[in-house]
Formats: C-alpha cells, structure tokens, sequence
C-alpha cells in the first residue's frame, strides 16, 4: 500500500468584519484571505481497501471529531467510492490562533481524494462540499488572495500578491476560541446597540487595486481579554509597520518594508513568550 504525505498551510486575514449572525448561527462576513505556505501541517495518507477510517497525530487531542474524518465521510458519501483510510496529521499551525489550519488540512485532503480516485465529484460539487464541511475550507480548495464573503463560502479570487516586504507571524502559546470570539462580539453589540452596515464592501476596491487596509472587528473583543495582544499590536504599529489580529485571534501578522524593521521588530518580541515566523514576499 502506498504512502502519500501532502502538506497543508494556513491563511491571514488582512481585513474582517463581522456582519448579522443567521438562524443557523454562522455570521455573515466580508475579508481578505492571504494564504501562507509556513507554518504548515503534513498529512500522511494510506489508502485502504476495507472501508475504515483510522486517524492518528502528534497531538491526542486533535483525534476525536476531526474535520479529516468529517471529510472523508462526507466525501464517501457524495462520491459512493468505498474505500478506507489511515491518516496521520503531524500538527504544526497552532491551533486556535485564526489561521485556519483545521480548514487547509480539510481542503487539502479533499482536493487529494477527489485527484486520486480520478475526480468523480466536478469543481461546483466539490466547493459545496468543502462548504458543508466547514466557513473556510472552499478558499483553501483554490489557496490564492481572496475578497471572502457570505459565511466564508463565497470566494472571489484578487489577482493581489505581495511584492518586496517583510512579514512576520506571530503566535502566541495560548489559543482564542472562535465561537467564545463571536459570542463576546454578539454580547458586545447587543450592549451598545450597534447598527451593522455592510462596512467591507466600500473597501473591495483597495484590494483589487493592490492595496492594503488592516482592520479587524474581533480586535476589541480578543484585546479586552488579552491585553498581551493589544501591547504587542501597539509596539508594533508605533515604531516599525502596520498589521493587527488575524481572524479571531490569537496570532498577529504584521508588515514591514526594510528588513531592518522586521529585525528590530523580532528583538521586541524577544520579551514576550511567543511564537514567530518571517516572510519575504518578493
């Protein structure tokens, strides 16, 4: 039996904004999905011949209910293929830190079954089913810069790459919940009343022009409840460039145009107990 091993990257969100929450508890959204190849997750993948599927990672709490054994069943179903698994995810994008990570390694083994067994499901049937899995999984089936809107199901590729900047990840070892995120939010806007406008839409153009906007509606949630965020985000933007919270937290992004920057900016960090990751876009 062969053995393939795929790899699975995440996402940053340069933009959000958080809309009506819907009957079936999903928020309307709009953003800006940039993916990154680093960090990474590997997906080690045995085909088998008994219909099963066994699933093992280098962390034991990622085993029950994982959104792999979701899509593979799913996938069993639309498909009718019968066929087994043995998967292992070696986890390497923290968890709970807004990168999506749970949602690439989904796509990812989707678009690897639906190759393998000679692409029964066509692009439209595998994008709802990616849909049905999870928000975010239909951007990881294409993974290039996207305007993201609807509850994340509705994709509109931007021909956007960056171009001669630095970047750097930051993750703290701590995760922020997504669904405690939209709840906090919820309770917050209930609180003041807030009047939701479609605040994302005037901003598309940036975006399709090559521009960049940062701004993230989860920040003032996220930042009450850990002001370690808040202090770093504020270091950050004061001195060397600009960036903020991605997704609902708790990892940062931020950008710098000299690469003297983006080392000063790695000796702040140095004070705090977190995790970094550079980048040069070039």
């Amino acid at each position: 039996m062969k053995n393939f091993v795929l790899t699975s990257g995440c996402k940053v969100n340069f933009f959000l904004k958080v809309g009506q929450k819907l009957a079936d508890g999903y928020h309307l959204l709009t953003s800006f999905f940039y993916p990154l190849s680093t960090p990474y997750d590997k997906i080690s993948i045995t085909i088998l011949p008994q219909d099963c599927f066994e699933l093992d990672s280098n962390l034991s709490c990622l085993i029950q209910n994982n959104i792999l054994e979701k899509t593979f069943f799913l996938f069993k179903q639309a498909s009718r293929i019968k066929f087994g698994c043995r998967v292992f995810l070696e986890k390497r994008v923290p968890i709970g830190a807004g990168l999506g990570g749970g949602s690439a390694n989904a796509a990812v083994f989707l678009n690897f079954l639906n190759q393998h067994f000679n692409f029964p499901l066509s692009e439209p049937a595998l994008f709802k089913l990616a849909a049905q899995i999870g928000a975010d999984v239909p951007f990881f089936l294409w993974n290039q810069p996207a305007w993201v809107e609807g509850i994340g199901d509705k994709i509109f590729p931007v021909n956007f790459q960056l171009k001669d900047v630095y970047g750097l990840l930051i993750c703290p070892k701590f995760n922020v919940s997504t669904v405690w995120a939209y709840q906090e939010l919820d309770k917050l806007r209930e609180k003041e009343k807030t009047c939701l406008t479609n605040m994302g839409q005037k901003h598309k153009e940036f975006f399709s022009q090559g521009m960049l906007m940062f701004e993230n509606d989860f920040e003032q949630v996220v930042f009450a409840k850990y002001p370690l965020l808040r202090k770093i985000k504020q270091g950050l933007v004061q001195q060397f460039g600009w960036g903020g919270l991605s997704g609902s937290g708790s990892s940062l992004f931020f950008l710098f145009k000299q690469k003297t920057d983006l080392k000063t900016a790695k000796q702040f960090l140095a004070k705090f107990d977190v995790l970094s990751y550079s980048y040069f876009f070039n």
